[in-house]
């Protein structure tokens, strides 16, 4: 198993990382990054000084002055939930209506509270404040003081979403523009999307095979949006999809084929299934008792040979399931040493990697394919595999032999490009190696392997904050990172080597000035985001709810 110790010797304070050619690394000094023309493009977030509206939209629309305790008890139940719909009864005071019904709130409001309360014993987070479970279960690190909050690349088209701190979603249409010295990656024509129930975002996913529809999980739960970015194309459509109790939602995440989009909150125990493919999206409740909630949801690839594949959903508690979406039967592993914080799967869906809240490692479970009675069904290990060791560590940076610097820590995020051959690790803000990306070498056939490849380094001041891979280049890759000022740069990792080749042994380079012009790789692009903001018409929320059968859990239970 190896360690942060194999990797190239990471870029010393006043350097910035450029790009990766060939497992080589190539670094300059900031100042030169900022004087010159780097292959980095970079975009800057800047939020709006003007607040955004942050009244319910139950203060907007509904009349105050309404007596009606029905109206108001639904209104309560609908934005709020039981709780607040019984407390709108007990406290409800009008000439006609019986003391009865008042007392019997109580009566239910307090039974209600006592389980909540003995509930909330063994799962603390459950006396968390909405914006306090999104900071804690968010993806994004730094995510409350962060101006990007979340990052996405689309799956098969060169659309980037970024999610700003003032509820503002920017998605970018990037094109390649030529240069004097070959050709560079430039930001396009940009919108912005803009919902009233778009509040505190956590979340961004692109729909596969679709290159217009994005799904946004925020505090009020799901806005979907229909992004169209060529010239003259009418003003996107949101829907805003929400279910009581179902809120905030931290992770959302389509399936392979594009049909099925699930949401998670660590405050209910179910996560939410959407088909998007009916014209009143309708949602179904997938709960399994234990856990606590969902907080992380990851959807694999579709499984080689069975047309099907699998949901992975890590709860607030040690445990987490993994799905097989056909009949949504799942299995479980619990006993671990955390819950579970980052989790992706590999290209060919029998790896998933994954990270524990606490543990400065790596693990991944192998997945297999099995027929029994004419019918494919997936399974799991019974047990994960340390595969690396992310421990802090100090190692001499690249630019003198007795400048240390520490590297590594506990993760906060990760994403791996669909050719699984790189992974990139975001740490925690209390881990020595927080100001650096931690970039890896990676392949998943014969074996399973994890090489530390290399780090990135922001300018000075920044840390990052979210990662996301660019996966429709036709060789090679691009990482783009969302850093703490605001900035979100794009490096090139150009690599051409074969899938089942063994990643070679890491090289950090440091380029003086004169190689900015570097055939092939371009120039830096600085964008100044305007201020002016669209107004989206809201569309009816849709109320028509099925459910499919579910299949039961089978009795399996993972080892630690």
């Amino acid at each position: 198993m190896a360690s942060l110790s194999c990797a190239a010797p990471p870029p010393a304070p006043g350097e910035v990382t450029r790009y990766e050619s060939q497992c080589t690394w190539v670094t300059c000094p900031e100042e030169e990054a900022d004087a010159e023309q780097i292959s980095v493009s970079d975009i800057l977030v800047e939020l709006e000084e003007a607040p955004l509206f942050e009244h319910s939209a139950e203060a907007v629309f509904l009349p105050t002055a309404d007596n009606n305790i029905a109206k108001k008890s639904f209104n309560a139940w609908y934005y709020s939930g039981t709780m607040a719909a019984l407390e709108t009864v007990a406290e409800h005071k009008v000439d006609g209506i019986s003391p009865w019904l008042s007392k019997c709130s109580l009566l239910l409001l307090g039974t209600l509270r006592s389980v909540s309360a003995l509930h909330s014993s063994f799962y603390p987070h459950l006396l968390l404040s909405g914006e306090e479970l999104l900071e804690k279960f968010s993806s994004g690190a730094h995510w409350s003081v962060s101006p990007v909050r979340a990052l996405q690349w689309h799956p098969h088209a060169p659309r980037l979403a970024v999610a700003r701190k003032d509820n503002i979603v920017q998605v970018y249409q990037v094109e390649m523009s030529p240069t004097s010295s070959g050709s560079s990656f430039q930001s396009g024509r940009m919108q912005q999307l803009k919902h009233t129930e778009q509040k505190r975002i956590s979340s961004l996913a692109w729909r596969p095979y679709s290159g217009s529809t994005l799904a946004v999980g925020c505090q009020t739960g799901v806005v979907l949006w229909q992004v169209r970015c060529h010239p003259g194309a009418p003003r996107p459509q949101p829907h805003h999809l929400s279910v009581s109790g179902h809120s905030p939602v931290t992770s959302v995440a389509w399936s392979s084929n594009g049909r099925l989009l699930a949401s998670a909150s660590p405050a209910d125990s179910s996560f939410m299934v959407w088909d998007v493919s009916r014209v009143e999206c309708a949602a179904t409740p997938v709960c399994r008792h234990g856990g606590g909630g969902v907080s992380l949801l990851s959807w694999s690839p579709p499984v080689p040979g069975s047309g099907m594949s699998l949901l992975a959903t890590g709860t607030p508690s040690p445990m987490f399931r993994v799905w097989e979406t056909a009949s949504f039967k799942c299995e479980r592993w619990s006993n671990l040493s955390g819950r579970v914080v980052a989790a992706c799967w590999g290209p060919r869906s029998d790896i998933l990697l994954f990270a524990l809240e606490g543990d400065p490692s790596l693990y991944y479970l192998t997945f297999f394919t099995n027929t029994l009675d004419g019918v494919k069904h997936v399974g799991g290990a019974d047990a994960a595999v340390k595969c690396m060791d992310l421990s802090p560590i100090e190692v001499p940076s690249a630019r003198d032999c007795d400048e240390l610097i520490q590297v590594g820590g506990n993760v906060q995020s990760m994403v791996w490009d669909s050719t699984g051959e790189r992974l990139a690790v975001v740490f925690t803000a209390d881990s020595p190696g927080h100001s650096l990306v931690a970039v890896f070498n990676t392949q998943t056939h014969p074996v399973m392997e994890v090489v530390p490849s290399g780090f990135i380094r922001g300018r000075t001041g920044e840390v990052p904050t979210s990662v996301s891979f660019r996966n429709d280049l036709p060789s090679g890759g691009q990482l783009s990172v969302a850093w703490s000022s605001g900035r979100v740069a794009s490096l090139p990792l150009i690599y051409s080597s074969p899938r089942d080749n063994v990643p070679g042994a890491p090289v950090m380079t440091t380029l003086p000035s004169s190689s900015a012009g570097e055939p092939g790789l371009g120039g830096e692009a600085t964008f100044n985001l305007p201020n002016a903001l669209m107004s989206p018409s809201i569309p009816r929320l849709a109320a028509s709810l099925q459910s499919p059968r579910l299949g039961a859990m089978p009795p399996m239970v993972g080892g630690e």
